[in-house]
């Protein structure tokens, strides 16, 4: 999540940022749901499945280079010292409504505008009239 800090994705998703390697101004690259798939610098969101719970899975999130995993605050409450992992972590109440709540904010995000290009002409010569009026219009992303 490009230009999005650690700082403000627990901002975003009312969490706490606990233990970790990583400064809350850290960028991460983006965001996984699954550890097979995750790349270096991404954040891990630790969700509950029907089959698997992904807590079970932040040692390979870690391993596999994830900056940050969002993880339940009563999860990691009642994990003993011993067994909790080494990376940072952002503690809060559902983990998949902290998902819900940081894409909401990054796409209300001042600094991820969308950007439209238009192409505005005016009506040619001999041109039939375009349904948009007197000038062409045209938006490219």
């Amino acid at each position: 999540m490009e230009h999005f800090t650690l700082g403000e994705i627990a901002h975003a998703a009312s969490g706490q940022i606990v233990t970790g390697r990583h400064p809350p101004e850290f960028e991460p690259v983006g965001a996984s749901i699954n550890t097979r798939t995750l790349k270096p610098g991404e954040f891990f969101f630790a969700l509950k499945g029907t089959r698997t719970d992904g807590h079970e899975f932040l040692a390979s999130a870690f391993a596999n280079g994830a900056a940050a995993a969002i993880v339940s605050g009563r999860w990691f409450a009642e994990l003993p010292e011993r067994d909790r992992p080494a990376g940072t972590l952002i503690l809060v109440d559902d983990p998949e409504q902290a998902m819900s709540d940081i894409a909401r904010a990054y796409l209300n995000s001042y600094k991820q505008l969308p950007v439209n290009l238009f192409q505005i002409q005016t009506k040619f010569r001999g041109e039939a009239r375009p349904k948009s009026g007197v000038l062409r219009t045209r938006e490219f992303l």
